[in-house]
């Protein structure tokens, strides 16, 4: 995928053999002052498509194409025995699927760069095919959406999106709509179904549902009752005045 758009599509070991650059191999020297053409001279001799891809410092990088397989065998052998005062180790691996991507990606976007027309019309930038008289805006290159027109495009697509989905899957389409609808409707039904409490009647305060509504109260300014509270003393004061002794010689 690629900008939204299927590029390609197989195994990865189908895309590399397409897309990849074949294989790659290192070789770290034991010092910077070693010469690398002697290196480079021994793998272009026996691998002749073979391509340098850096040399930086001590390590050095080659290209090599995964047609030529069957001479790797040799040039291994060949740097172990001839480039063994020369390297410390080396190593080859395959092409990874991240390189495959980027060479995609690359790819597309040179080709969509050959699309764009030239002053005159009659033929692409590097492609160099006849348009004849047609339509010159069918061949002109679209350019990328942006700020509304790109979010009512994602908007659309999204939409369309979920029409297919929605058309290709009937029976999960119906439960979505349905079912809510049915949940709502028994919950509805439920609650109309549970009774009601009744209100709360007024309560009536009144001393008239006592058989003996009459209460006493005690006052403390009546006469009465302080006549009475000063008998109550005057007879405590007695008692306590009127002293027995037992037992006393």
């Amino acid at each position: 995928m690629d900008s939204g758009s299927l590029r390609c599509y197989g195994s990865s070991l189908f895309l590399k053999r397409h897309f990849g650059a074949g294989y790659h191999l290192r070789m770290e020297k034991k010092s910077v002052d070693i010469d690398s053409n002697s290196i480079k001279k021994i793998v272009y001799d026996h691998v002749k498509d073979a391509k340098i891809e850096s040399s930086v410092g001590i390590e050095i990088t080659f290209s090599l194409p995964s047609e030529e397989i069957a001479k790797f065998g040799s040039l291994l052998r060949c740097i172990e025995t001839d480039l063994v005062d020369q390297i410390v180790n080396y190593g080859i691996s395959i092409t990874t699927m991240e390189e495959v991507f980027l060479k995609v990606g690359s790819h597309n976007q040179k080709k969509t760069e050959s699309l764009m027309l030239t002053e005159n019309g009659t033929k692409t930038k590097s492609s160099a095919i006849n348009i004849g008289n047609g339509d010159m805006k069918n061949y002109v290159a679209k350019v990328k959406n942006s700020g509304s027109k790109l979010i009512f495009q994602q908007f659309y697509a999204l939409l369309v999106k979920r029409i297919l989905y929605s058309y290709r899957n009937p029976i999960l389409t119906i439960i979505q709509f349905i079912l809510p609808i049915l949940i709502l409707i028994s919950t509805l039904l439920m609650m109309k179904s549970i009774p009601t409490l009744a209100p709360f009647r007024k309560l009536e305060m009144s001393l008239d549902q006592f058989n003996n509504p009459f209460v006493k109260y005690f006052a403390h300014n009546d006469n009465l009752s302080i006549s009475l509270a000063k008998d109550y003393e005057d007879t405590l004061k007695d008692e306590i005045s009127d002293n027995r002794i037992i037992g006393k010689r």
